[in-house]
């Protein structure tokens, strides 16, 4: 029996899926998906799979995949459906595969920190109250919450994982208890034996299933690859399931480009106004210490001051795009605001070296806390050296750049008001993913969304390699980049050749089945306003989008499935 047989007979009627699941029905269009997965595994070929709505996609390549005893990361498009995978669909799969072990990975800043939790919970104590530290009172209101929940069981199961929590958190405080690669110090954290994203680290590297998003999964290659592999995210695992693989070349995209706004200045700010508060009481009242702290109210001071610049030559760029949502921005700059920007780059680069004097006065000493303390001056002044080399390359182009950058500016909605994003995007991702991801893995893709076209023979069992294509195979469902191919328009946006391919499509009869409601007030309804951007305009646009659902569902009686993009 072939691994295709193995995986049909788990979805037959009378298989360990019918045994498990009360109503059960075989889908013919998911059996036909999990087989595709199947031949690709064995013949250690990629699979781009299409199934349409209510195929069941997800059961079909975990069952492929546990059938052939393989380990896979699955990446999928948002955090929302790694946490649908890892609590409607895992429970389900053990089932039928009892003991297999999942875990669910997302990015460091997505967990607290404990180092900056405990920070702030004595400055709060040292404060004498939450009341007299934050700003506002929504703050330190939330902040007792998230105290509060931590020390709850619910809280103590969410190991950390601060998307799990049942509110959510303002923005600064979010900022306050939470570090992003740039700002963990690793191994020389006093916490790092209890922290909640190595812990979450740990528990994947042993999973038989890792459960990601798409941009953790390319930071991972990214950062692989820049560090010749010493530095990695995920497990070592050559199974990759791209579930929502229409959104791969989007956020490939996004990936291996860069952004600014004066977000990333304001946050260097407060990194710098926090670490400079926590280190002049510790320095304040000792006397060797006076130089010392000339310097860091010099550093310190030059926070504000860059934000300032920063929010000036932002503002000058949201100007001149006048009516437009976006430009590039070559077509915006003359050289007197040519000669601001490199003045805001000069600024950034003097705020990472007086970091870095910061840093080195405090490696001098020889207590255990200010060498820990200096790591993360260290990591600041990496964040801003970082921001300062996206800026000057926005401003300089290089004829080298392969494959070209793209700069533009872009008019966004923000909490504060209209603001300007500066982006630099790769003009082709293809390339890239070409190396990076289909030559160092099997990637398995499946979405409701890839083909473009009729495939021959509904796109079933067609397999072409790199080595039958550069010997000009020919023959029954052997296929190439050609107009017979229904996904060779998304094989060439992102760089994957051969491979087996299914189209399956949805059995919902859409044309008999199906009303398409546009609604007359459509602008009350779009979430892209800059009054969605604050907790209450959030709160009220929700409260629209519901009262909408509950009359059109009240107009059929109910009996529908709401889904969320």
């Amino acid at each position: 029996m072939g691994l295709s047989d193995e995986v049909a007979a788990v979805f037959a009627s009378d298989g360990p899926l019918a045994r498990a699941l009360p109503g059960y029905e075989v889908r013919d269009g998911q059996v036909r998906l999990a087989e595709g997965m199947a031949d690709a595994i064995e013949l250690g070929e990629p699979l781009l799979g299409e199934a349409g709505t209510g195929i069941g996609k997800s059961l079909a390549y975990l069952v492929a995949v546990l059938a052939a005893g393989k380990r896979a990361v699955i990446s999928t498009h948002t955090k929302a459906l790694q946490g649908q995978l890892a609590d409607k669909d895992m429970p389900v799969v053990r089932q039928v595969f009892p003991g297999v072990t999942a875990a669910v990975l997302k990015g460091r800043s997505n967990y607290l920190c404990l180092l900056e939790y405990h920070k702030l919970t004595r400055e709060v104590e040292d404060a004498g109250g939450q009341g007299v530290l934050f700003d506002s009172r929504a703050d330190a209101s939330a902040y007792q919450t998230l105290r509060a929940w931590l020390h709850s069981a619910e809280g103590q199961a969410a190991a950390g994982d601060l998307d799990r929590a049942p509110f959510g958190l303002p923005e600064e405080l979010r900022a306050a208890v939470t570090v992003d690669g740039q700002g963990c110090i690793g191994r020389k954290c006093p916490y790092v034996g209890e922290c909640y994203s190595q812990r979450a680290k740990a528990e994947a590297e042993a999973a038989r299933l890792v459960i990601v998003n798409h941009r953790l999964l390319l930071l991972d290659l990214v950062l692989g690859d820049t560090t010749g592999g010493e530095v990695t995210l995920l497990p070592d695992i050559g199974v990759v399931i791209l579930d929502e693989a229409h959104h791969l070349e989007d956020v490939a995209t996004d990936s291996f480009g860069a952004e600014l706004s004066i977000g990333r200045w304001r946050s260097l700010e407060r990194r710098l106004r926090r670490l400079g508060d926590e280190l002049r009481q510790r320095w304040e009242g000792e006397e060797a210490k006076a130089i010392a702290l000339e310097t860091l109210d010099r550093v310190v001071d030059l926070g504000p001051a860059l934000t300032t610049q920063a929010e000036a030559w932002m503002d000058r760029l949201l100007g001149a795009l006048r009516e437009a949502k976006a430009r590039e921005l070559r077509l915006l700059l003359n050289p007197a605001w040519s000669t601001e920007g490199a003045a805001l780059s000069d600024a950034t680069m003097r705020l990472v070296l007086g970091a870095w004097e910061i840093a080195d006065r405090l490696r001098a000493a020889t207590s255990e806390a200010e060498v820990h303390e200096a790591e993360r001056w260290v990591k600041l002044g990496e964040s801003a050296q970082r921001l300062r080399d996206w800026l000057e390359l926005a401003l300089n182009p290089q004829p080298e750049e392969d494959p070209p950058l793209v700069r533009y500016v872009q008019r966004e909605a923000g909490r504060r008001g209209e603001r300007a994003v500066l982006r630099l995007r790769p003009v082709r991702v293809a390339e890239l993913l070409a190396r990076l991801l289909w030559s160092r893995r099997q990637v398995l893709a499946v979405s409701a969304t890839l083909a473009t076209g009729a495939a021959p023979g509904n796109g079933e069992g067609a397999v072409a390699t790199l080595a039958q294509q550069a010997h000009g195979a020919a023959g029954s469902g052997l296929l190439s980049l050609s107009r017979r191919d229904p996904f060779a328009y998304w094989r060439e946006r992102v760089g994957v050749d051969g491979g087996v391919t299914r189209v399956v499509p949805s059995p919902f009869p859409f044309r008999e089945r199906v009303r398409l409601y546009v609604p007359a007030d459509a602008a009350a309804l779009d979430p892209s306003g800059p009054e969605v951007k604050t907790p209450a305009g959030l709160e009220a646009y929700r409260g629209r989008v519901v009262e909408r659902i509950e009359a059109l569902l009240r107009m059929r009686s109910g009996g529908a499935f709401v889904l969320f993009t």
